[in-house]
């Protein structure tokens, strides 16, 4: 179990978290807000890449800081930025991770080979990283994050530059891996959450708004979220209107998804999706 103690951090005139607190157990838990909310600062600071000014946080009741490398070896870490070294094939780089993690060579041999394959990368580890693609170098960064079959896996924007097959793969990985241990992700990609998360954490401006899993969380929004179709020249008075999640082009006519307290003259009620929800709480015409 990870608990999270009223974790709130600043940089000089920025509060980038605020008396952050939540706890986790064994599954799949997503982080979502927009950029700037504090997300990658709390999945720095989960992974001891950063100290809070205020709180703590506690893997089984002991504080990471005085688990030091013990708590290390329980972690898998893929960063917002991941850096790597250009001129190494992609299975060299993940052997001088395995080396800098203390994974001795024989397990290494075993696990970057098994990595790979997760992450749709055999038969590709003898390329050099200056020769792959985006989505390519982001998944030998899943891959080193998986080697020491991590415990407590952390990953940020994992799915960035990935294609939907590669989304699919890896989400589907990760259900399997969250039956043991303790998975956080950020990304974008609200589908994702939706197929994946057990429960999800809404980040506002390095506050915890929201802590629930989507049936809970997508429950507060019935009943607030229309569908309507309208003509083109139509379709700016409702954007200043109304919070529009979606808009899908018909033959004639736009189909437009709002949120409204109130069904608007001519509008259908329909089921909320996390996108719907990401709007609620962070789109323009949201409360701040």
């Amino acid at each position: 179990m990870l608990t999270i103690e009223n974790i709130t951090k600043q940089y000089k005139e920025t509060l980038a978290l605020d008396g952050v607190s939540f706890t986790m157990e064994n599954g799949i838990y997503g982080l979502l807000g927009p950029n700037g909310s504090g997300k990658t600062t709390l999945m720095r600071i989960l992974t001891g890449v950063l100290t809070p000014d205020c709180g703590r946080v506690l893997c089984d009741g002991v504080s990471i800081r005085a688990l030091g490398e013990r708590y290390r070896d329980l972690l898998g870490y893929l960063p917002q930025q991941f850096a790597m070294y250009e001129d190494f094939t992609g299975e060299k780089f993940l052997q001088y991770v395995c080396d800098l993690k203390g994974i001795d060579r024989a397990a290494a041999k075993e696990r970057i080979p098994e990595c790979l394959r997760v992450v749709g990368m055999a038969g590709e580890e003898k390329k050099k990283i200056r020769k792959l693609s985006g989505g390519m170098r982001r998944r030998i960064g899943i891959a080193q994050a998986l080697l020491n079959d991590p415990k407590i896996l952390v990953l940020d924007e994992p799915t960035s530059g990935l294609d939907p097959s590669e989304r699919i793969r890896l989400r589907n990985y990760l259900l399997q891996l969250s039956k043991d241990r303790i998975i956080l992700l950020s990304t974008h990609i609200v589908a994702d959450l939706e197929a994946a998360a057990q429960r999800i954490l809404l980040l506002k401006k390095g506050v915890l708004i929201e802590n629930g899993s989507p049936h809970e969380l997508l429950a507060s929004l019935r009943g607030r979220v229309y569908l309507l179709r309208c003509r083109d020249g139509e379709l700016p008075g409702l954007q200043r209107k109304f919070v529009i999640t979606s808009v899908s082009r018909e033959v004639e006519e736009n189909r437009v998804r709002i949120l409204a307290e109130a069904p608007p003259e001519g509008a259908e009620m329909v089921s909320p999706c996390l996108d719907d929800l990401y709007m609620f709480h962070f789109g323009e015409l949201s409360n701040d």
